[in-house]
């Protein structure tokens, strides 16, 4: 992390305290009787109890520790990896990495207006990844944000310490709208899988350690009309490349967008035009029930209209991209859980994949929403059971025909004590071989077996 970009990131920070007005301190500033619908900011509710469960601070005062939220947790992980098709004398086929990991997730409300918030993530990480891979801790170190927050204190030959700013925003509200500005979460996604909707902060579905996801360095407004629709702006600043390596994996340019919400019949809809990094972009999302079981989706459509940093203007005909992804779900009584779903990625491929393509983009790297996969069409197929309230099994199956990408996801959870959670967790690959381009055989590519203990505060 560079020394200006912390400098900035501290100036920032203290200057979301300083410019705070002076009704902020003296706990007023919300007229007497003011009330909110639920879908609009919280508020207080009956009681003192704000709606997301902090106690009123209009009540309270500022300073109060009625006011403050302090929470998070701390996780060690054991991770096996093995690479059945490493046949190098130089490279293990088996590696063992562990890692601790904690979050800390504060948040200040001195009033209904105002919120700051600040979120920390910090891993410890011993074993192999570290001592194999020389380019483990830049890779960690970068962040593709306008502000670079992340950065690794210390390192050794087989150890190091990453952490990262993952949240640092400030929040006013009135009656019918709220902005917010710094590192946020701007959650526009409605599958449960695939978001090609989420413009800002992209995730990957098999980061299973990363409940939060990614946030964005931006600006966001929301408004809620008269109507009961909802009218939401963001705009997140690029990033220049000067500042990074690695700038063909990363995009760089501005990302602004508008999202327009509404209902119909039973559905939800949003709506959203904008401009992605390089790209113009029009999106739909819908969210409702048919019959018993949920019906998600989502649809965007991308058209490259300049060239960025690693990513050269395309030709005429190849600049349009389509994703498309579609799912049902339902409860069976109070202990299934169950999942269909697609999804339709105009950049994936229909031909072979080699390992680097099939393993390294379905479960390593940052997705993008117009490429959230290697393979042009993805199956998913999800079941959950919970036989108990303190034990659960989730099996994951995804499958890109064509390219014959197959990845096995299980986990089984368990609740050990109040706060204290443990997890066996499995992810395999497979792919079809270079001469078995339509799926006659299949080739294990990587395989990993995580044990996770986690405490929370």
């Amino acid at each position: 992390m560079r020394a200006s970009a912390r400098l900035f990131l501290l100036l920032l920070f203290a200057g979301c305290w300083l410019t705070l007005p002076v009704e902020l301190f003296a706990g007023g500033g919300t007229e007497i009787g003011q009330t909110k619908k639920i879908a609009q900011a919280p508020d207080a509710a009956p009681g003192g109890i704000a709606q997301d469960g902090f106690t009123d601070p209009d009540s309270t005062g500022p300073f109060s520790k009625e006011a403050f939220r302090i929470g998070g947790y701390l996780k060690n992980l054991q991770v096996i990896t093995h690479l059945p098709t490493v046949t190098s004398p130089l490279l293990p086929s088996s590696t063992f990495t562990t890692f601790f990991h904690h979050r800390l997730n504060t948040e200040w409300r001195p009033n209904r207006r105002w919120t700051l918030a600040w979120e920390q993530r910090s891993r410890f990480f011993i074993g192999d990844d570290v001592q194999l891979n020389p380019a483990f801790g830049e890779t960690l170190g970068m962040d593709a944000a306008a502000v670079d927050a992340s950065w690794v204190p210390w390192s050794g030959d087989a150890a190091l310490l990453h952490t990262r700013v993952e949240r640092l925003w400030i929040e006013h509200r009135r009656r019918s709208w709220e902005a917010r500005i710094g590192r946020q979460r701007i959650n526009w996604g409605v599958h449960l899988v695939w978001n090609p909707n989420d413009l800002f902060n992209a995730y990957n579905f098999l980061d299973f350690d990363y409940a939060e996801r990614p946030g964005a360095d931006a600006v966001r407004v929301l408004g809620y009309l008269n109507n009961g629709h909802v009218l939401e702006a963001a705009w997140a600043p690029g990033i220049r490349a000067a500042d990074w390596t690695l700038d063909s994996l990363i995009g760089q340019g501005h990302t602004a967008a508008l999202r327009y919400g509404f209902a119909i019949g039973s559905y939800d809809i949003q709506a959203i035009a904008g401009w992605r990094q390089t790209d113009a972009v029009l999106a739909l999302g819908w969210a409702g029930n048919l019959g018993q079981a949920g019906l998600k989706g989502e649809a965007a459509w991308f058209r490259q209209v300049q060239a960025g940093p690693g990513v050269p203007l395309s030709p005429t005909g190849e600049r349009d991209a389509y994703t498309v992804a579609l799912s049902l779900d339902q409860s069976f009584g109070s202990a299934w859980y169950a999942l269909l779903g697609g999804l339709y990625a105009s950049t994936g491929t229909t031909g072979t994949l080699n390992t680097v393509d099939g393993v390294a983009l379905a479960g390593l790297t940052p997705p993008s929403p117009n490429a959230l996969s290697p393979s042009r069409w993805t199956l998913i197929s999800q079941a959950s059971y919970t036989p108990m309230p303190l034990l659960g099994l989730d099996v994951s199956v995804l499958y890109g025909p064509g390219p014959d990408l197959l990845i096995l996801f299980p986990s089984l959870r368990y609740n050990m004590a109040e706060n204290w959670d443990i997890s066996l967790t499995g992810q395999i690959f497979w792919l079809g071989t270079e001469d078995a381009a339509h799926g006659a055989d299949l080739q294990r590519q990587a395989d990993a077996a995580i044990v996770r203990v986690t405490w929370s505060y």
